[in-house]
């Protein structure tokens, strides 16, 4: 139990907005080559807490190019209560590298989440096609990356640590095959 808590006082993974207002996300890679296509599945999150809702559901998509800078901001109006998939390949401005990231805001935080001091924060699925193939290989968010408050602003989640930590990789990576890596980042 000492081993456990001396890992995780003072080391957090991330931390949490700096403004209570923000809604969060994971940064997800998009690819869009003749090869690769992108989708995610896009909720809206906010009608999981108010089904009867008479505001606006839509999200705010912002893209960063493979640089970690942000290109440009994509506002959607999107249903409640219904999975939507997103081609993202509609949305991404000419001229972008083959690869970069994107992150998905949602209009609002509920007020079932704000009374709990919590976030609204999007960790959803995106899925790849290769060549065109109808089926789709998907990667799910799962970290606290970025949040974006109600003036626009962006702020990096990433926590800082003292101590030295491990990455265990869930793959075994074995010749003959290839793989590609990305490593997610951001450029204020």
């Amino acid at each position: 139990m000492l081993r456990l808590a001396t890992w995780k006082i003072c080391q957090p993974l991330t931390v949490a907005p700096s403004s209570p207002s923000s809604v969060v996300s994971d940064l997800f890679v998009w690819r869009n080559t003749t090869s690769f296509k992108t989708y995610f599945e896009l909720t809206s999150i906010p009608s999981l807490f108010n089904r009867i809702s008479t505001s606006e559901q839509y999200v705010t998509i912002s893209i960063f190019n493979a640089y970690g800078v942000k290109v440009s901001d994509v506002k959607l109006s999107i249903d409640s209560c219904r999975r939507q998939t997103l081609d993202l390949s509609r949305i991404l401005p000419k001229g972008l590298d083959s690869h970069g990231t994107f992150a998905v805001f949602h209009s609002h935080t509920p007020s079932p989440v704000r009374s709990l001091n919590s976030f609204v924060a999007e960790r959803g699925y995106v899925g790849y096609s290769y060549n065109s193939s109808a089926l789709l290989s998907y990667v799910h968010g799962n970290l606290d990356a970025i949040a974006r408050s109600a003036d626009t602003s962006l702020q990096m989640l990433g926590g800082n640590s003292l101590r030295r930590r491990s990455y265990m990789l869930q793959h075994l990576l074995k010749p003959p095959y290839n793989y590609e890596i990305f490593v997610v980042m951001f450029c204020p």
